[in-house]
């Protein structure tokens, strides 16, 4: 969790310091309002590496068809089964749904996070 220390003008006085949480939406939003000008001062290229694409918004999930499978006994005539990439996309969408429903029933923040 990002948090950020803004200073808020108020009508009735003084200008207050407020904490306020950075989601993943914002930063990206944040990252992407970033000139061409000032990412060259950064010494970025904008062709190859745009601050935006360290968050990641899709994840691509190759087909079935595409992903090796793997020999269970290392020969390559034995028994088969699916390889690492198919068992932590797995671990993803299990995640994924974890949080949501941790979202649903209302948990706290640090929990459903």
């Amino acid at each position: 969790q990002i948090k950020a220390s803004l200073e808020v003008i108020s009508e009735e006085g003084p200008k207050k310091k407020e904490s306020v949480v950075i989601t993943a939406e914002m930063a990206h939003g944040i990252l992407r309002r970033i000139s061409e000008r000032d990412l060259h001062n950064m010494g970025l290229n904008s062709d190859y590496a745009r601050p935006e694409w360290m968050i990641i918004t899709v994840l691509p999930v190759p087909p079935p068809p595409v992903r090796p499978s793997i020999s269970m006994d290392g020969t390559g005539t034995g028994m088969r089964n699916e390889d690492d990439l198919t068992y932590k996309l797995g671990d993803i969408i299990r995640a994924n749904g974890n949080v949501k429903q941790a979202i649903r029933e209302g948990s706290p923040q640090h929990i459903a996070r």
